[in-house]
This record gives C-alpha cells, structure tokens and sequence, in this order.
C-alpha cells in the first residue's frame, strides 16, 4: 500500500493582481489534485486597490481549500510572507506568484524530491521570460553576491521554492525585503537540512507589474544582507534542537 502524499499548501500574496489571479488560481484547482490530492491555498490580498479582494473571496466562496487573508494596507515582502507561513497547515510549503509565471505542474515535481529524502527544493529557472538585461543583470548580481557573502550557492534564490513547513516555522528571519528568501536559505543549509535544486520553466507573466528589480527592491535587499550576514555570525539566531530544555 502505498503511502499518502503529504499535505501541500500553496501561500499566494498578491498586490493589485486581477487580471490574472482568477486564471491561475483555477488552473491550480484544476492541476494541483493530480500531485496533492491534499491541499490547500492560502491566499492574502496585500492592501490591493482593485479588485483582487473581491476575486478571492468570490473563489474561495466556492472551494473549501481555499482560504483569504486581507490585509488593510501594503506590509510588503516580510508581511505578506509572515502571513503566509504563519497560516500555513500542510506539511510542505509552497509560495507561488499568482502572475502564472511559474507551471504549477513543477510543484509535483520538487514533491518527489521532497519524498526522496531533501527538506527544500529550489526552482532553477532554465530561462526567464519576459526579463529585460538589466533585471537578468540585477537577478545575476544577486546570487553571485550571496555566494559571495556567505560561501553558499543556490542557483536561483527568486524562484518558486518547497519546504518542509516546520523549517519556515520554526526558524526567525529579520529580514525585511525579498532578501528573505536568501536568509530563509541560507539558515536552512546552515542548519544542516538537505537543499536541492530542479529545473524549471518560467512562462511570462499573465498580467499585472512586475515589482522585482526596482531601485527600491535592490536597495532594501542590500541593506538587508548586511542585516542577514551580521545576524548569522551570532548563534542566538538558531531554533533550540527538540527535546532541549
């Protein structure tokens, strides 16, 4: 007999995204029960100021899996990815743009990595459409400067990435832009959890802007790396082993 698949929960923030949340969101209802007959999708509506609110509550009206969360205004990359793993039940994470960038078929794919033993999965993108060469600039100076900075190298921190939930749970990040996504890594490896890569497509964005790459984004990213890289040279950072006292 074989074994169940565990509970996956795709965590979606989205920011004034209405002309393509519903498209995807319906796709993944459609895909997902094919790879995670058990899941869920939580879904936070970052402060939109379009219809994005209405759209979601409309979905989940009508699928018990899903579930919403409004914020009242914009927190930005550390409250929305708070609010998702915060309110996260399954076993394994996913966070999925609701751009339809990225094939939800792909999530499948890093689950049987998952069940093969790895604890994260980390998309590696074979190409990114829709990219202009300076965001392909900024998105390669990125992950060379964590290599750089931390001697760690994990192809393709902005991608789609699959946790096991309990790591995201129980590690703490000060983090307060996108560089989340390095520290969340970065912490996971030092940690000793097993981190591995997979190949994945990326399809250009249905709709909405583009916020990555932006003068705001690099600098706050920046800054925080500084934070990150200073934190990490103290042990206090680190969740007590199970079982200490």
């Amino acid at each position: 007999m074989s074994r169940a698949r565990p509970q996956l929960t795709i965590g979606s923030s989205a920011l004034n995204e209405e002309e393509s949340l519903e498209h995807v969101v319906q796709d993944w209802l459609k895909r997902v029960p094919s790879f995670a007959p058990d899941f869920e999708i939580v879904l936070v509506n970052d402060g939109s100021t379009d219809q994005t609110g209405d759209i979601m509550e409309r979905l989940a009206a009508d699928v018990p899996q899903i579930r919403v969360i409004h914020h009242p205004y914009n927190l930005g990359f550390r409250g929305f990815a708070n609010t998702l793993v915060n309110n996260a039940r399954g076993e394994l994470f996913a966070g999925v743009s609701c751009d339809g960038e990225v094939p939800i078929g792909v999530i499948g794919e890093m689950m049987e990595r998952i069940e093969a033993g790895a604890d994260v999965v980390v998309g590696n993108r074979v190409r990114k459409s829709g990219y202009t060469s300076y965001r392909k600039f900024v998105s390669n100076s990125y992950n060379g400067l964590v290599k750089a900075v931390f001697g760690e190298e994990f192809g393709d921190i902005g991608a789609v990435k699959l946790f096991r939930t309990h790591i995201l749970k129980e590690m703490p990040t000060v983090s307060r832009s996108a560089f989340m996504n390095a520290e969340r890594l970065l912490k996971a490896a030092r940690l000793g959890y097993r981190i591995e890569r997979h190949p994945i497509d990326h399809l250009p964005r249905i709709g909405g802007k583009a916020r990555g790459a932006s003068f705001r984004w690099v600098r706050d990213s920046t800054v925080d790396l500084v934070r990150v890289a200073w934190h990490m040279r103290h042990d206090d950072w680190r969740p007590p082993m199970k079982g200490s006292t």
